[in-house]
């Protein structure tokens, strides 16, 4: 049996996006036969449903000063990942995080670099 999208209406009318569990109807969530409860209990549990840590190495603090510390973090970063002692999602959390911060040193260079040309340009002037 291929996949098939979860069976369930929701409280607005339209159909439940999620993938249906294996050999089932309905997602986890909206399986009938999958008590409130427990379901309720998985929700809080998130990604630690698997009762496996998803980092499985005591990590430091880092101080991202500037975009050459970035590189070190992703690097340690993917081979956590490769060597299976980061889950992936952690890891993608990291990388979007990494980008924003790259973004914002990005930034604040042009911010820093148009104010010296604004005095160049006024003291010249």
């Amino acid at each position: 049996m291929g996949k098939i999208k979860c069976k369930a209406i929701k409280p607005d009318g339209s159909q439940c996006n999620v993938w249906a569990m294996r050999g089932k109807e309905y997602c986890y969530f909206c399986n009938p036969e999958i008590p409130d409860e427990v379901k309720f209990k998985a929700r809080g549990l998130g990604g630690a449903r698997s009762g496996k840590n998803p980092v499985d190495v005591d990590l430091k603090i880092l101080k991202l000063k500037k975009p050459e510390d970035i590189i070190g973090l992703l690097e340690e970063t993917i081979n956590l990942i490769r060597t299976g002692r980061m889950d992936t999602q952690t890891g993608n959390s990291i990388a979007y995080c990494s980008n924003h911060l790259i973004k914002t040193f990005e930034i604040t260079d042009l911010e820093i670099r148009m104010k010296e040309l604004e005095e160049n340009l006024k003291n010249k002037g």
